[in-house]
């Protein structure tokens, strides 16, 4: 909790220094019936325990269904891109360069790999969703997880409280202030109301469009007569043991430092996790010295030992799909003997020796292979967002082969190339 605190107060402190604006709420942890009451009630327990000002509530006044919830009053909401930007200047305004669209590769000897060349650097910070240097074995301490959220017009008033579901399917739902110009109708919507939830492991979802589906459904069943102006999906990590990691990629080293496992806690986690980076790159300086709690966010201490269930968890899970997606590979040829295109939004994975993942989108028909560069995961199809996603360690590519995000750092090789999982360029279409 010390963490999270001091995390947020940086944040809040910058985010007033550089002229960001932040809206003050309360947050309301909630079950949704009677029947999870006993949830709020080990909620309150524990945040008065830790010496939280938490407030029972008994139901709320708002559209959606609340038979009880702790308040937590004077939380802060802000816009993540407004904090981004500004933040990107400062950086350049104090003398150093923000580089976009450049891929991280690796690193070799003093320097860092990337798609625009090698850079020089003595040291260097894997702020990343999950680290992409296999060597230090986060990608067995992590499961990654996607989650969609909708942005409504409502034509009535916003709910003004940040509201978090604790029981049953997750549901978060809070307002989000416009900045100047991007109301969706000038002059008419200047907040709109952000709902989310339906989160699972990526890759492992039955179909991601279905989830999407049951969000749309919940939010305008309470809140008729709202549009939906955007939806979108977010990717997190979670740590085998509910703490974030920050520290050296390796016990004992200096050279590569790394930051994950933040979970949907990020805008405060992540300024925590700076701080212990920065304390100990700057420690033979004369930077700041490490905050108290910094010993519980550290990559190599006791973290493995205190979730060594959860990692066989989740490598049990692991091994599971490994295996079960093979499996299915081999079952979908038999079905699909002669090699006829998937339908319009939709790809299959097929194939034994090599398997082959071929998809149709926007009207072309693409084939790449279906194993995942990273550790040999049999990729799934998400017919939400026409990707390809591995469920062994949540790296995503687009219909074309080309890596999104995760710990690979290849595309899916062409069919025509190479053999199984060597990392080549993204396949060609297939007319």
């Amino acid at each position: 909790m010390a963490a999270n605190h001091d995390g947020m107060q940086w944040l809040l402190e910058r985010a007033e220094g550089l002229g960001v604006a932040v809206q003050r709420r309360s947050a309301v942890s909630y079950v949704p019936d009677a029947d999870s009451i006993a949830a709020v009630e080990q909620e309150a327990e524990a945040a008065r325990a830790a010496g939280l000002p938490v407030q029972w509530r008994d139901g709320a006044d708002v559209a959606f269904p609340v038979a009880a919830g702790v308040e937590l009053p004077d939380q802060a909401q802000v816009d993540p891109l407004d904090l981004l930007h500004a933040l990107a200047a400062e950086v350049r305004r104090l003398g150093s360069e923000v580089f976009e669209h450049t891929r991280v590769s690796g690193r070799d000897g003093h320097s860092v790999l990337t798609s625009r060349g090698a850079v020089p650097a003595r040291r260097m910070v894997e702020a990343t969703g999950m680290p992409f240097s296999d060597s230090g074995g986060f990608f067995a301490r992590l499961e990654p997880q996607r989650s969609y959220s909708l942005a409504l017009d409502l034509p009535d008033s916003i709910e003004s409280d940040m509201y978090l579901s604790i029981a049953g399917t997750t549901r978060s739902v809070r307002d989000a202030v416009l900045s100047s110009g991007t109301a969706p109708d000038p002059g008419r919507a200047d907040r709109v109301l952000l709902i989310g939830g339906s989160g699972h492991v990526v890759g492992r979802a039955r179909s991601e469009r279905e989830h999407v589906e049951e969000l749309t459904l919940w939010a305008l069943t309470h809140h008729p007569g709202a549009r939906v102006l955007a939806s979108w999906s977010a990717q997190d990590y979670f740590p085998i043991d509910q703490l974030p990691y920050a520290g050296p990629l390796h016990p004992g080293g200096q050279e590569v430092m790394i930051a994950t496992g933040f979970g949907k806690w990020g805008m405060a986690a992540a300024p925590a996790a700076a701080m212990v980076i920065a304390s100990r790159l700057l420690r033979d300086g004369e930077g700041p010295g490490a905050p108290g709690w910094a010993p519980a966010l550290q990559a190599w201490t006791d973290h493995e030992v205190k979730g060594v269930a959860s990692a066989a968890r989740l490598e049990a899970a692991t091994a599971k799909h490994l295996v079960a997606d093979r499996i299915a590979a081999v079952r979908s040829a038999a079905q699909h003997p002669d090699g006829e295109a998937p339908r319009e939004g939709t790809g299959r994975v097929t194939g034994t020796a090599r398997p082959t993942a071929v998809s149709t989108n926007a009207g072309v028909t693409r084939a790449v292979s279906a194993t995942c560069p990273h550790l040999g995961g049999i990729v799934a199809w998400n017919d939400a967002e026409c990707t390809w996603d591995c469920p062994l360690h949540g790296s995503r590519f687009g219909a074309d082969g080309r890596l999104i995000e995760g710990p690979a750092t290849g595309d899916l090789r062409a069919v025509e190339e190479g053999p199984a999982g060597h990392e080549g360029q993204p396949s060609p279409t297939i007319r």
